[in-house]
Protein backbone atom coordinates (compact mmCIF):
# COMPACT_ATOMS: atom_id res chain seq x y z
CA UNK A 1 0.00 0.00 0.00
CA UNK A 2 1.47 3.36 -0.98
CA UNK A 3 2.22 5.98 1.62
CA UNK A 4 0.03 9.08 1.67
CA UNK A 5 1.59 12.51 1.93
CA UNK A 6 -1.30 14.76 1.06
CA UNK A 7 -0.91 18.29 -0.24
CA UNK A 8 -3.01 20.96 -1.89
CA UNK A 9 -2.20 23.19 -4.84
CA UNK A 10 -3.23 26.72 -3.91
CA UNK A 11 -5.56 28.03 -6.64
CA UNK A 12 -3.98 31.49 -6.72
CA UNK A 13 -0.25 30.91 -6.36
CA UNK A 14 -0.16 27.22 -7.40
CA UNK A 15 2.02 26.55 -4.40
CA UNK A 16 2.08 23.12 -2.82
CA UNK A 17 1.02 23.13 0.82
CA UNK A 18 1.22 19.99 2.93
CA UNK A 19 -2.03 19.35 4.75
CA UNK A 20 -1.63 15.85 6.20
CA UNK A 21 0.36 12.66 6.28
CA UNK A 22 -1.20 9.25 6.86
CA UNK A 23 0.31 6.15 8.43
CA UNK A 24 -0.99 3.89 5.66
CA UNK A 25 -3.51 3.85 2.84
CA UNK A 26 -5.25 1.19 0.74
CA UNK A 27 -6.45 1.32 -2.86
CA UNK A 28 -8.78 -1.55 -3.70
CA UNK A 29 -8.23 -1.12 -7.45
CA UNK A 30 -4.71 0.29 -7.87
CA UNK A 31 -4.48 -0.71 -11.53
CA UNK A 32 -7.17 1.77 -12.50
CA UNK A 33 -6.53 4.49 -9.92
CA UNK A 34 -4.43 7.61 -10.24
CA UNK A 35 -2.04 6.76 -7.42
CA UNK A 36 0.44 9.35 -6.13
CA UNK A 37 4.15 8.83 -6.60
CA UNK A 38 7.01 9.62 -4.26
CA UNK A 39 6.08 13.31 -4.17
CA UNK A 40 2.79 12.55 -2.42
CA UNK A 41 -0.92 12.82 -3.14
CA UNK A 42 -2.27 16.09 -4.52
CA UNK A 43 -5.96 16.80 -4.00
CA UNK A 44 -7.62 17.13 -7.39
CA UNK A 45 -4.82 15.37 -9.28
CA UNK A 46 -4.84 11.89 -7.70
CA UNK A 47 -7.60 9.51 -6.69
CA UNK A 48 -8.30 9.33 -2.97
CA UNK A 49 -7.54 5.97 -1.33
CA UNK A 50 -10.43 3.73 -0.36
CA UNK A 51 -9.12 3.53 3.20
CA UNK A 52 -6.77 5.65 5.28
CA UNK A 53 -5.24 4.06 8.39
CA UNK A 54 -4.12 6.23 11.29
CA UNK A 55 -2.36 4.63 14.25
CA UNK A 56 -2.66 6.62 17.45
CA UNK A 57 0.41 5.59 19.43
CA UNK A 58 1.02 9.00 20.98
CA UNK A 59 -1.52 11.22 19.21
CA UNK A 60 -5.25 11.70 18.83
CA UNK A 61 -6.21 12.29 15.18
CA UNK A 62 -9.69 13.35 16.26
CA UNK A 63 -8.26 16.70 17.36
CA UNK A 64 -7.81 18.10 13.89
CA UNK A 65 -6.51 15.57 11.41
CA UNK A 66 -9.85 13.81 11.07
CA UNK A 67 -11.51 17.13 10.26
CA UNK A 68 -9.04 17.66 7.40
CA UNK A 69 -9.74 14.21 6.01
CA UNK A 70 -13.45 15.01 5.99
CA UNK A 71 -12.91 18.41 4.37
CA UNK A 72 -11.02 16.84 1.47
CA UNK A 73 -13.49 13.98 1.02
CA UNK A 74 -11.58 10.86 2.12
CA UNK A 75 -14.33 8.21 2.18
CA UNK A 76 -13.16 5.96 5.02
CA UNK A 77 -10.65 6.40 7.83
CA UNK A 78 -9.58 3.71 10.29
CA UNK A 79 -8.19 4.98 13.59
CA UNK A 80 -6.27 2.28 15.44
CA UNK A 81 -5.20 2.52 19.08
CA UNK A 82 -2.78 -0.42 19.52
CA UNK A 83 -2.93 -2.93 22.35
CA UNK A 84 0.68 -2.11 23.26
CA UNK A 85 0.56 1.25 24.97
CA UNK A 86 3.18 3.98 25.42
CA UNK A 87 3.82 6.43 28.26
CA UNK A 88 2.94 9.41 26.07
CA UNK A 89 -0.41 8.07 24.87
CA UNK A 90 -3.17 10.65 25.45
CA UNK A 91 -5.40 9.94 28.44
CA UNK A 92 -8.58 8.09 27.66
CA UNK A 93 -7.34 6.43 24.47
CA UNK A 94 -8.51 2.84 24.88
CA UNK A 95 -7.10 0.10 22.59
CA UNK A 96 -9.37 -0.62 19.64
CA UNK A 97 -10.14 0.38 16.08
CA UNK A 98 -12.77 2.92 15.02
CA UNK A 99 -14.09 3.16 11.47
CA UNK A 100 -15.09 6.63 10.35
CA UNK A 101 -17.22 6.71 7.20
CA UNK A 102 -17.89 9.96 5.34
CA UNK A 103 -21.58 10.81 5.17
CA UNK A 104 -22.74 14.14 3.69
CA UNK A 105 -19.46 15.84 4.50
CA UNK A 106 -19.09 14.51 8.04
CA UNK A 107 -17.76 11.29 9.50
CA UNK A 108 -19.97 8.89 11.35
CA UNK A 109 -18.72 5.88 13.26
CA UNK A 110 -19.71 2.52 11.75
CA UNK A 111 -19.28 -0.99 13.07
CA UNK A 112 -17.92 -2.46 9.83
CA UNK A 113 -15.97 -1.28 6.81
CA UNK A 114 -17.77 -0.36 3.61
CA UNK A 115 -14.62 -0.46 1.48
CA UNK A 116 -13.86 -3.99 2.75
CA UNK A 117 -17.49 -5.08 3.05
CA UNK A 118 -18.42 -6.65 6.36
CA UNK A 119 -14.95 -6.51 7.95
CA UNK A 120 -15.83 -5.47 11.48
CA UNK A 121 -13.82 -2.96 13.45
CA UNK A 122 -13.09 -5.47 16.22
CA UNK A 123 -11.80 -8.00 13.69
CA UNK A 124 -9.54 -5.43 12.03
CA UNK A 125 -8.12 -4.46 15.42
CA UNK A 126 -7.27 -8.09 16.18
CA UNK A 127 -5.66 -8.54 12.75
CA UNK A 128 -3.49 -5.45 13.21
CA UNK A 129 -2.27 -6.48 16.65
CA UNK A 130 -1.82 -10.25 16.54
CA UNK A 131 1.80 -11.45 16.11
CA UNK A 132 0.76 -14.10 13.56
CA UNK A 133 -2.40 -14.42 11.49
CA UNK A 134 -4.97 -16.42 13.45
CA UNK A 135 -7.63 -18.79 12.16
CA UNK A 136 -10.27 -16.22 13.12
CA UNK A 137 -8.58 -13.57 10.98
CA UNK A 138 -8.25 -16.01 8.09
CA UNK A 139 -11.98 -16.73 8.25
CA UNK A 140 -12.77 -13.01 8.39
CA UNK A 141 -10.58 -12.32 5.35
CA UNK A 142 -12.21 -15.17 3.43
CA UNK A 143 -15.62 -13.74 4.24
CA UNK A 144 -14.61 -10.25 3.13
CA UNK A 145 -13.03 -11.62 -0.05
CA UNK A 146 -16.26 -13.42 -0.85
CA UNK A 147 -18.24 -10.23 -0.32
CA UNK A 148 -15.86 -8.30 -2.58
CA UNK A 149 -16.18 -10.99 -5.25
CA UNK A 150 -19.97 -10.83 -5.10
CA UNK A 151 -19.90 -7.05 -5.31
CA UNK A 152 -17.44 -6.95 -8.21
CA UNK A 153 -18.57 -10.05 -10.08
CA UNK A 154 -15.30 -11.92 -9.57
CA UNK A 155 -14.40 -15.31 -8.14
CA UNK A 156 -11.41 -17.38 -7.03
CA UNK A 157 -10.20 -17.93 -10.58
CA UNK A 158 -9.67 -14.19 -10.94
CA UNK A 159 -6.87 -14.44 -8.36
CA UNK A 160 -3.54 -15.07 -10.16
CA UNK A 161 -1.94 -16.70 -7.10
CA UNK A 162 -4.84 -19.17 -6.70
CA UNK A 163 -4.79 -20.00 -10.41
CA UNK A 164 -1.09 -20.85 -10.15
CA UNK A 165 -1.65 -22.96 -7.04
CA UNK A 166 -4.43 -24.94 -8.68
CA UNK A 167 -2.37 -25.44 -11.81
CA UNK A 168 0.56 -26.72 -9.76
CA UNK A 169 -1.76 -29.03 -7.83
CA UNK A 170 -3.12 -30.46 -11.08
CA UNK A 171 0.39 -31.04 -12.41
CA UNK A 172 1.35 -32.91 -9.25
CA UNK A 173 -1.70 -35.16 -9.48
CA UNK A 174 -1.01 -35.96 -13.14
CA UNK A 175 2.63 -36.70 -12.39
CA UNK A 176 1.58 -39.05 -9.58
CA UNK A 177 -0.70 -40.96 -11.99
CA UNK A 178 2.08 -41.32 -14.55
CA UNK A 179 4.53 -42.58 -11.92
CA UNK A 180 1.97 -45.06 -10.62
CA UNK A 181 1.54 -46.55 -14.11
CA UNK A 182 5.29 -47.04 -14.48
CA UNK A 183 5.47 -48.63 -11.03
CA UNK A 184 2.61 -50.95 -11.91
CA UNK A 185 4.50 -52.05 -15.02
CA UNK A 186 7.61 -52.74 -12.97
CA UNK A 187 9.39 -49.77 -14.53
CA UNK A 188 9.67 -47.42 -11.54
CA UNK A 189 13.30 -46.80 -12.48
CA UNK A 190 12.01 -44.74 -15.43
CA UNK A 191 10.42 -42.11 -13.17
CA UNK A 192 13.40 -39.72 -13.50
CA UNK A 193 12.63 -39.54 -17.22
CA UNK A 194 9.23 -38.04 -16.39
CA UNK A 195 10.79 -35.26 -14.34
CA UNK A 196 13.47 -34.70 -16.96
CA UNK A 197 10.91 -34.22 -19.73
CA UNK A 198 8.31 -32.43 -17.57
CA UNK A 199 5.67 -34.89 -18.78
CA UNK A 200 2.99 -33.39 -16.54
CA UNK A 201 2.64 -30.41 -18.88
CA UNK A 202 1.91 -32.57 -21.92
CA UNK A 203 -1.66 -33.44 -22.99
CA UNK A 204 -2.78 -36.21 -20.64
CA UNK A 205 -3.74 -38.79 -23.34
CA UNK A 206 -0.30 -38.36 -24.94
CA UNK A 207 1.59 -38.75 -21.65
CA UNK A 208 -0.53 -41.77 -20.69
CA UNK A 209 0.17 -43.47 -24.01
CA UNK A 210 3.90 -42.91 -23.53
CA UNK A 211 4.10 -44.47 -20.05
CA UNK A 212 1.75 -47.32 -20.96
CA UNK A 213 3.61 -48.46 -24.08
CA UNK A 214 7.26 -47.50 -23.63
CA UNK A 215 9.83 -50.32 -23.66
CA UNK A 216 12.68 -48.67 -21.82
CA UNK A 217 14.09 -45.27 -20.79
CA UNK A 218 15.23 -44.39 -24.30
CA UNK A 219 11.86 -45.28 -25.77
CA UNK A 220 9.97 -43.32 -23.10
CA UNK A 221 12.20 -40.30 -23.65
CA UNK A 222 11.62 -40.52 -27.41
CA UNK A 223 7.84 -40.87 -27.05
CA UNK A 224 7.64 -37.86 -24.73
CA UNK A 225 9.89 -35.83 -27.01
CA UNK A 226 7.67 -36.60 -30.00
CA UNK A 227 4.66 -35.57 -27.99
CA UNK A 228 6.27 -32.23 -27.20
CA UNK A 229 6.51 -31.21 -30.85
CA UNK A 230 4.04 -28.59 -32.15
CA UNK A 231 1.03 -30.26 -33.68
CA UNK A 232 1.75 -33.66 -32.11
CA UNK A 233 -1.30 -35.76 -31.45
Amino acid sequence: MPRLDGSHLDAGQRERRRILQADEVAYLYPARARIPGRTGLVIGEHDLPDVVLEVDHTTDVRRGKLRLYAAWGFPEVWVEVPDITSPSRPAGRVPGLTIHRLDTGRYRTVAASVAFPGWRAAEIHVALNEPARSDATERALERVAGALGTRDGTGPEDTPWLRRQRAEGGREERDAVLRAILTGRGMADLEPVLAESDAARLPLPVALDAVQHCRDAADLRARLARSDRPGAA
